[in-house]
């Protein structure tokens, strides 16, 4: 189950999900979770992308308010569309950590059979 509690820590709370390609290359999408007026739990989270080797990072839009699990689900849908763009498929998922999506989301997004993993 993702967490939406955000942490209590000084430095900028980001998490990496990468999608591996069928030719290897990746897409990564970072997490950046925005929190509540508190403080105490994930109002929004905005999400920047990296496309097959790139190195610049751009702003993935959104109209509406995320939960952690939205932008997971918004990271998949993206990471489709770019690989289909390219006449590719989404081999595997990466996750760097859990600290908010685990991987029991991923494999409830990400169709059966597909390689999840945290590194």
């Amino acid at each position: 189950m993702a967490k939406n509690s955000f942490p209590q820590t000084t430095l900028l709370p980001i998490q990496q999900i990468h999608f591996i390609l069928s030719d290897k290359s990746r897409i990564v999408v970072q997490l950046f979770p925005k929190p509540d007026a508190a403080h105490a739990t994930v109002a929004d989270v905005a999400l920047m992308v990296s496309i097959a080797g790139g190195f610049v990072l751009f702003p993935l839009p959104s109209l509406v308010t995320l939960s952690i699990v939205d932008a997971a689900k918004l990271a998949y849908q993206f990471a489709l569309l770019q690989s289909r763009k390219l006449s590719l498929t989404v081999s595997s998922v990466e996750l760097e950590g859990e600290e908010f999506v685990e991987m029991s989301d991923m494999a409830q997004i990400a169709p059966n059979g597909m390689s999840i993993s945290v590194v």
